[in-house]
Parts: structure tokens; sequence; C-alpha cells
């Protein structure tokens, strides 16, 4: 049996080569993993950081809408009885009028109408004047200092030679008891 003798050299050329198999090994085993892992890792925080930035805006926007809805709910409480809540939008129709070049020759509260969860006030009113005006009219009481709700609106002339039209509304308004 002949066994194999290597010499020194030999060795240390072999010694030196497992050694450099050893860290080319941990080279592209461990560190070279473990740097495509931590980029990895780095790309999805970044991609979090991105959609976290998005999602705050997100809140911070239905947080300013819940306080100004919290606002416009408070407005459409009804906090008196029906009656007087029918009075305060008669003398609010005949304020936004006031404000405005727009004559109010009829108005007649239509009544109270209870639903489920709200009760709905109407009132049908006959508005004089310019169409231009008329509209603004119309713009004001459906806007967001009045909110009430036109449902019906018809429009004539109110004699033959002026530019005078008389229009007839149905006004609404939706309180929560």
């Amino acid at each position: 049996m002949s066994a194999l003798q290597f010499s020194v050299r030999e060795k240390n050329i072999f010694f030196l080569f497992l050694v450099v198999c050893g860290i080319y090994g941990v080279y592209a085993g461990i560190y070279r993993l473990s740097m495509a892992k931590g980029q990895e890792i780095e790309s999805d925080i970044a991609q979090t950081r991105t959609r976290l930035v998005e999602q705050a805006k997100v809140i911070r926007r239905a947080r300013a809408m819940a306080a100004r809805f919290d606002g416009d709910l408070q407005s459409m409480r009804q906090t008196t009885s029906n009656e007087e809540a029918m009075s305060l939008i008669l003398s609010e129709i005949e304020a936004a009028a006031g404000g405005l070049k727009v004559r109010v020759t009829e108005m007649k509260p239509q009544g109270t109408q209870k639903e489920d969860f709200y009760n709905k006030f109407s009132v049908s009113l006959t508005v004089d004047g310019d169409l231009t005006d008329i509209l603004q009219f119309i713009h004001a009481l459906q806007g967001p200092s009045h909110h009430l709700i036109v449902t019906q609106f018809s429009l004539e002339r109110a004699f033959q030679n002026t530019k005078e039209m008389l229009a007839k509304l149905v006004v609404n308004r939706i309180l929560i008891p």
C-alpha cells in the first residue's frame, strides 16, 4: 500500500486553496445573499414609508372632512319645536330675499313631514324679479349658509313687455330631531 505523500510546499498550497475556497464560499453564500436581502428589505422599507405618507395624508383629509361634517351635522340639528323651526325657515328665506333684488310675493308653509330619523320642512313660495337675481336667490338658498333644498321650480314672465320673471319654488329643509 502506497500512501500518497505530499511535500510541505504542496500541503501549504492545498491549505491555501482550502482557505481561498472557504473565503469565497463565505462571500458568495453569506455576504452576497445578506447584501441582496438587505437591499430587498430597504426597498420594502421605502415602499412602506411611501404608503404611510400617503395614508397619513388620507387620514388628515378624513379628519378635516369629519370636522366639517360635524359642523354641518350641528347645523342640521333641530333644537326647537316644529313650529319654531318653520318660523325660523320662513324668516331665513325672507332675509335671503332681502339681501338680493327679488321680492317674495307669496310664501306658504307646506308643513312638516316626519320620516324615520329626520323632519322635512317644506315651504312653497313665489318670487318675482330679474332672472339673474332669481337665480342668485336660489343659489343663496342652496348654499352652505342656509342648507335649503329647492325641489320644485317653475319660471314664467310676470308681464308681457317686461324682463320681470315670476318663479314658483318649493323649498325643503331636513332637520334631525
